[in-house]
């Protein structure tokens, strides 16, 4: 709120309780006056007695109720269109939901808020339409803010992206399972590479200088590095334990153990998760990724798993990127089809590549909110 004059703000709405927040800014700013919009009275008296529980003074305006700026009263809530409020006096307006800016009666309002500062907030869950994508653009900029939990925000992920064309050439024959068998789990050239590169991650920082210098420079030469490689299932995570000897294996409750060890295998909901470690994706509703500072995608999937909001956030004192590296593996068609999926729908995301402008991350965040077919 310190950084930007408008913005969108995105939450959890299980774990952020608006009013709480709101009553933050109010502390924070004492002498300033604060305009919360809401879609409808219900929703406006709810605010208005968790406000007063606060100890917050609000007046209210409505088709029913006169708005009063008595006194030192410095907040009011208002449903949009109304004009008893009054917005030339606002410093900040906040719009719950941040989608009500689409409403005619209610935009041209937000234009003619002068030099206040404008908070759309808007539930994690919610997809806004192609024209509400524009009008948030248009009334909140570009900036766009996640917050998961009180005192937490969403880590940023930065990707990078290493080509791997190897021999031999895996068997496809129309299975999925034999190629990614071939191709991925038990591929001996792919699992070396992987596991020389997460044991130079975490334990090896000469290592980590001398054989994969571009990574080590996008971990700004940090030290005592964690890191996490993410697996599909448990034949392959024992593929890669033969060369990464040691590290446990996390993964969900009652695993498939058919003809595999079960030696050093642990559930995280259970025992905590351990670093550095090998996890599948059944493990990662129950892993916090703030503990790491690598994730190294060696499933080779399509996409990205449904990963809930929680498993990118961390407290706002942990301030470093998470590496995700990532193969662009081209020993096969559909492995590169997969590959080619995984790095759009990190673009999707909003997740900065290695090295890329912010400038040119911005202009792509953009043209997401407005989807291909632009202002329809």
């Amino acid at each position: 709120m310190q950084l930007h004059d408008q913005f969108l703000l995105r939450f959890d709405p299980g774990r952020v309780e608006i009013a709480w927040l709101i009553c933050q800014a109010i502390c924070a700013w004492a002498d300033h006056f604060f305009v919360i919009v809401v879609d409808n009275e219900e929703a406006m008296l709810a605010l208005n007695n968790q406000l007063h529980r606060l100890n917050i003074d609000a007046g209210l305006s409505s088709s029913r109720y006169l708005y009063e700026g008595r006194g030192n009263r410095r907040v009011a809530i208002s449903l949009p269109g109304l004009g008893m409020v009054p917005w030339e006096q606002a410093d900040f307006v906040f719009v719950n939901p941040a989608t009500l800016a689409a409403r005619n009666d209610f935009s041209e309002k937000l234009f003619q808020r002068g030099l206040c500062r404008t908070v759309g907030l808007l539930d994690v869950s919610k997809k806004p339409s192609p024209w509400e994508r524009a009008q948030l653009v248009q009334h909140y900029s570009v900036n766009e803010l996640v917050l998961p939990a009180h005192g937490h925000g969403e880590r940023e992920v930065q990707i990078h992206t290493r080509r791997f064309h190897p021999m031999p050439l895996p068997a496809f024959g129309g299975n999925v399972v034999k190629l990614k068998r071939t191709g991925i789990w038990q591929h001996p050239v792919r699992n070396r590479i992987l596991a020389n590169l997460a044991k130079a991650v975490s334990s090896d920082r000469a290592k980590l200088n001398a054989d994969f210098p571009d990574i080590a420079l996008a971990l700004e030469n940090r030290s005592d590095l964690c890191a996490l490689v993410l697996v599909e299932n448990l034949e392959h995570a024992f593929a890669l334990r033969k060369s990464l000897k040691g590290w446990p294996v996390l993964c969900g409750p009652d695993p498939d153990m058919n003809g595999i060890e079960s030696s050093n295998i642990r559930d995280p909901f259970a025992f905590g998760a351990t670093c550095p470690a090998i996890a599948t994706f059944a493990a990662l509703e129950d892993i916090q990724l703030s503990e790491f500072d690598c994730l190294i995608r060696a499933d080779g999937g399509p996409g990205v798993p449904e990963l809930d909001l929680s498993f990118f956030e961390a407290p706002q004192k942990v301030r470093q990127r998470l590496l995700l590296v990532d193969f662009e593996d081209r020993h096969h068609p559909q492995l590169s089809k997969w590959s080619r999926r995984r790095q759009k729908t990190y673009a999707e995301r909003g997740w900065l590549k290695f090295g890329e402008d912010r400038v040119a991350a911005t202009w792509r965040a953009i043209c997401k909110r407005f989807g291909k077919g632009g202002f329809q």
